[in-house]
């Protein structure tokens, strides 16, 4: 098994080499992609995945938690769109069911939706706009504390 010391240069390097994976996609899914898994040393049960997506681009993040049931109209935005999902399912635009532990991005002015049957949480990940679905005003509302 070969090994490797893991630094920050390493790990951009290793991006930018799969980035040709996914160069010609609208949509990128973790699972649909070739990457390598780290075995933590001493410890060959504890397996390390990276995520192959410029997380250093995005700048806001949150957890976003979505109800059973939900459709989410088509729609885009100005910017690549990062989420993990931390729990829960959904399907994306009728095709992609992406599970817990799964990460996948749609890249900017790429038109998509979302269904949920159990419901999920992520982790979103945006470059510079949380966009809502408001159009008309484009304002979050903030829920009130008790």
């Amino acid at each position: 098994m070969a090994e490797i010391f893991e630094t920050l240069s390493t790990y951009i390097d290793r991006i930018e080499r799969y980035e040709g994976q996914f160069d010609d996609r609208d949509i990128v899914i973790s699972t649909d992609l070739n990457n390598d898994i780290l075995v933590d040393g001493d410890d060959d049960d504890i397996r390390k995945e990276p995520v192959l997506w410029r997380l250093y681009e995005h700048n806001m993040f949150y957890m976003v938690t979505v109800p059973a049931g939900k459709h989410i109209e088509t729609h885009r935005h100005d910017e690549s769109i990062f989420r993990f999902i931390a729990k829960g399912s959904l399907l994306l635009n009728k095709e992609h069911t992406i599970t817990s532990g799964m990460w996948f991005v749609v890249k900017a002015d790429t038109p998509y939706e979302i269904e949920t049957k159990e419901g999920y949480t992520s982790l979103a990940g945006y470059t510079s706009i949380c966009r809502t679905r408001r159009m008309a005003t484009g304002l979050h509302l903030i829920e009130e504390k008790p």
